[in-house]
């Protein structure tokens, strides 16, 4: 049918059918100008600390605007090997939190990017806003320095105040005990004995420094302020290891042949008492609230009740423990004997192996731990390891190949470790 001003209805329907897709097309110009106009997030601005520990999270924050209100997300770049993360998307203006557990210590620089909910990015921070931090462990696991001693090495002790370590040394004449000042690592004039020195131990106060004489059936104290022996007692038995009560008062002394722990007087080194202790006790270490002893013996752990001067307790379940170590906080207790490649850990509470843990690591020597608890040391035949105590797994270790470790001494800050070697004391603190 012709229209009367000569339209047919098949071009009049052609004719709607352009409009109707010219409109349609007008609609997407307008909706892609409102994209082309959309505005990028403003640089972030980040904060957080400037140094951290490995394996304790850290926080920074970060804060960015859109011009349209939309919602942002920052992507932080560690400059490790994890490659960037995205956060959630929080308001814009919103401060956004965000904690990071870094895996190994070394300097880091942190940056940040924010992009809005439809995608538009803005660029990185500039370079002086990036974020530097250094992350560093909280144990002591570099040697950075060495003190020469005499061959012989085998046992060491520090003064509370943290200024002097005593080294017993000699297998052979001379027998000395040699005092190291620890602010310049000076080796001072050797104290000599007439006998071969097993184990020091200091006073509580550090005036003295005690020194058990193996062979000689003695034990003797040296005076700090001038290293001169001022007191020395002959025993029954034969003196092994030694550990001074909290309260400064005694001073405990395992002795074999009788094979007793000694009870021993501070003041003038006066026998107090002994009590019977296993079959060949060896060490002993005096809890932190100095309410009870713990003597190693090839029957298992003593447990001694200070107060009393009893044996109450022996824990035959770790067998010939000649190792031993206290967690700082004097919750567990480590102990192995030359022949384990692990070590057994004792909850003090109900005097209960809770775990024995195999480092596939013989002749373990000493056993140190951190001031949170959370990493344990110990050494052992060329080396040390390092344990977490979370999950008890290895995280760490230092190699000395031509070198037995003999003694583990902690600084009193606990950032520094002392080792006896065999002619060296090795200075050990956190890499960096």
């Amino acid at each position: 049918m012709k229209h009367a001003s000569g339209w047919t209805l098949a071009r009049i329907g052609k004719t709607v059918l352009t409009l109707v897709a010219a409109a349609m097309g007008a609609a997407v110009l307008t909706n892609s100008s409102c994209n082309l106009t959309n505005k990028a997030p403003t640089v972030p601005v980040i904060s957080g600390p400037s140094s951290g520990v490995v394996g304790v999270a850290v926080t920074f924050k970060a804060t960015a605007t859109d011009p349209d209100g939309d919602s942002v997300a920052f992507g932080f770049d560690w400059s490790d090997s994890s490659g960037p993360t995205w956060t959630s998307f929080v308001a814009s203006g919103e401060t956004l939190s965000v904690s990071r557990t870094f895996t190994d210590s070394g300097t880091f620089t942190v940056r940040v990017k924010a992009k809005d909910a439809k995608g538009k990015a803005s660029d990185w921070c500039s370079p002086e806003s990036l974020h530097v931090i250094n992350i560093v462990r909280d144990y002591p696991d570099s040697v950075y320095a060495e003190i020469a001693i005499a061959d012989g090495g085998r046992a060491g002790a520090i003064t509370p105040d943290g200024e002097y370590l005593y080294v017993a040394t000699g297998l052979n004449a001379p027998w000395e005990v040699t005092p190291i000042r620890l602010a310049d690592r000076s080796a001072l004039p050797p104290v000599t004995f007439s006998d071969y020195p097993n184990d020091v131990a200091s006073s509580v106060d550090g005036s003295h420094v005690y020194v058990s004489l193996r062979d000689a059936h003695k034990v003797a104290a040296i005076r700090t302020a001038d290293n001169v022996i001022d007191r020395e007692v002959t025993v029954v038995g034969t003196p092994q290891h030694m550990a001074t009560t909290p309260d400064g008062n005694l001073l405990l002394v395992t002795e074999t042949d009788p094979d007793r722990v000694m009870f021993l007087r501070v003041s003038d080194l006066a026998g107090v008492d002994s009590v019977a202790a296993g079959y060949l006790p060896i060490r002993i270490i005096a809890d932190q609230l100095g309410t009870y002893a713990y003597a190693s013996s090839y029957n298992g752990i003593q447990v001694l009740d200070i107060a009393s001067h009893r044996l109450i307790d022996s824990l035959t379940a770790v067998q010939s423990p000649t190792r031993f170590g206290l967690s700082r906080d004097g919750r567990f207790l480590y102990a192995a004997n030359q022949a384990d490649s692990g070590f057994a850990v004792v909850r003090l509470s109900d005097r209960t192996v809770q775990n024995r843990v195999n480092m596939h690591t013989p002749q373990i020597g000493a056993f140190a731990a951190t001031p949170s608890d959370d990493y344990l040391m110990f050494s052992y035949y060329r080396g040390i390891q390092y344990v977490d105590t979370r999950a008890y797994a290895v995280v760490d270790s230092l190699v000395n190949p031509a070198e037995s470790w003999r003694a583990l001494v902690m600084h009193p800050t606990a950032d520094t470790m002392y080792m006896v070697g065999w002619n060296k004391v090795y200075i050990i603190g956190p890499r960096q």
